[in-house]
């Protein structure tokens, strides 16, 4: 009968017999004796011990034991190596033991933390497929991303999840293929990967590939920066300009808040939801860019979580800012009236505002050139539409239409438009400008929509300064808006027809737009 003993190696326990714990306990006793001058005398140990524990696993697998006898033992001292070939001042006894002691061992693939960028998946694939350069593999996996529009991306997250990171020696040395030796713990203690990086077009190449890295880095630290600075500058000149009335300076923007809210605390929120979104990611974008252009940190992690509270509680004010905003105009509202007109003469002329130039200049709203009284909101967006007729009366439906927060305050809105109609017994003139009342209008999306009903047999005249002013006129030949003008038409049964249109200009639209294909095709 044999005493057995419990022991530890690598963190994993076995059951190992006496006469074999009296050959390992020497055979450790030895390799610690011979590694005691060196600092790295424990991790070294360590590495031994690991890989003595995956060699005792492997021999009781395949023997389907579960203890550990003499043999294995010796077995395992034949893979490792003896102490007292190793660490010697000959060069040939290390040349002999290290053909003596050379066992094949199976590669594994490991993440190489001692040559990577991110993670050393790279590095540790190039060490399996026994490349002599990661860089390859890098510049391969670059264009595959590119390629496969950042798919690559997720396959390199998965992979450092599922790969595991080579951190013993002897783990590094399965990467390579190298067999887990004695001899070879000790020289690849220090560097591993020496071998990968000792020629000099490899090294040019780094050199290469880690300008161009650095090019990119200050390249995305200047548009970080640019992009930082210039969103919080016009931030800034947002705000400050449209509050510049008190400085009597005047600008369009100022002017255009003047017509626009009519609600000044909500204006202030707007501003400060503004900056909370958008200066907050505008100041992290700057923060970036200085960390990647000088290492350095800005804000400690306190300011960091205060910034990030500010940006979430800015998410919630925007919404709300939003909320407001689409209640300005949820409403809608209609004024109505019937316009009777003359049904004395034979034909209807139509015409408006020849030529509309509108714009907003400093502190007035100018039109063809003339300044508008300040505070005066006109607006041209007005229509025209002609149908038949139910009745034998001729008469112009106009309706002005607003938005509003409410259905009585848009009603308000629609009702204080004031329009600018002449009609006569033969004309009508209509219009595409209006104002809006108030002792301080506001905009809200007003506009007015005319329709003129004119009876079966009745005839009208668009004169060509109409052509801005009607919309969508539906006729019997199909014709476009701006190809009606300067043409009479009268209504007909199933719609209104061109009375005095040619047939080219029927066929084309257009009598400026003379189709030359006809002629062509005469022999």
């Amino acid at each position: 009968m044999k005493k057995t003993i419990s022991v530890n190696l690598g963190g994993i326990a076995f059951v190992i017999d006496e006469d074999a714990y009296n050959k390992l306990e020497q055979y450790i006793s030895a390799i610690k004796s011979k590694f005691q001058n060196k600092d790295e005398q424990e991790e070294i140990i360590q590495d031994i011990e690991f890989r003595i524990a995956e060699l005792f696993t492997s021999n009781l697998k395949s023997s389907s034991r579960s203890i550990v006898y003499l043999n294995d033992v010796e077995e395992t001292i034949k893979k490792m190596g003896d102490p007292s070939t190793i660490a010697g001042e000959e060069g040939e006894a290390k040349k002999e033991s290290g053909n003596l002691n050379y066992v094949h061992t199976e590669k594994k693939l490991f993440r190489n933390n001692e040559d990577k960028i991110i993670s050393g998946i790279c590095s540790g694939l190039s060490a399996y497929l026994g490349l002599h350069d990661p860089i390859w593999i890098r510049i391969l996996f670059t264009i595959i991303g590119l390629l496969t529009g950042g798919s690559a991306i997720i396959a390199y997250i998965i992979g450092i999840i599922i790969i595991p990171e080579a951190k013993t020696n002897s783990q590094k040395l399965q990467m390579k293929g190298q067999p887990v030796t004695l001899q070879n713990l000790e020289e690849n203690f220090d560097n591993v990967r020496n071998s990968l990086n000792n020629s000099k077009f490899s090294e040019a190449l780094h050199t290469i590939i880690n300008f161009v890295i650095r090019i990119v880095k200050y390249f995305v630290a200047l548009i970080l920066l640019i992009i930082g600075f210039s969103v919080l500058t016009l931030l800034f000149i947002g705000a400050m300009q449209s509050n510049l009335d008190w400085l009597h300076l005047g600008n369009e923007f100022s002017q255009m808040k003047n017509y626009l809210i009519d609600d000044g605390k909500l204006f202030v929120t707007t501003i400060i939801a503004a900056f909370m979104v958008i200066g907050i990611p505008a100041l992290a974008m700057i923060v970036l860019g200085v960390r990647i252009l000088t290492k350095k940190t800005l804000f400690n992690s306190t300011a960091k979580l205060i910034l990030l509270g500010l940006w979430i509680l800015g998410l919630f004010l925007g919404s709300y800012v939003i909320k407001m905003w689409v209640s300005q105009v949820s409403y809608d509202g209609i004024y109505e009236e019937k316009i009777a007109l003359n049904n004395n003469s034979k034909v209807l002329k139509i015409s408006s505002n020849e030529d509309l130039s509108y714009e907003l200049e400093n502190n007035y709203i100018t039109v063809n050139g003339q300044k508008m009284k300040e505070g005066k909101l006109v607006i041209p967006n007005t229509e025209l539409n002609i149908k038949q007729s139910t009745t034998d009366d001729i008469y112009l439906l106009k309706l002005q239409k607003s938005n509003g927060k409410s259905d009585e305050f848009a009603h308000g809105l629609a009702k204080s438009i004031q329009v600018n109609i002449i009609k006569t017994d033969s004309s009508l003139y209509i219009d595409r400008l209006f104002q809006v009342l108030g002792e301080r209008p506001i905009f809200r999306n007003q506009r007015v929509r005319y329709t003129l009903y004119i009876p079966i047999g009745k005839k009208v005249y668009l004169s060509n300064s109409a052509k801005n002013l009607i919309y969508d006129i539906k006729n019997k030949h199909n014709m476009f808006d701006d190809y009606m003008v300067n043409h009479t038409w009268e209504m007909k049964e199933d719609g209104l027809e061109c009375i005095d249109c040619s047939d080219r200009e029927l066929a084309n639209g257009n009598a400026d737009d003379v189709r030359v294909i006809p002629m062509l095709q005469t022999k």
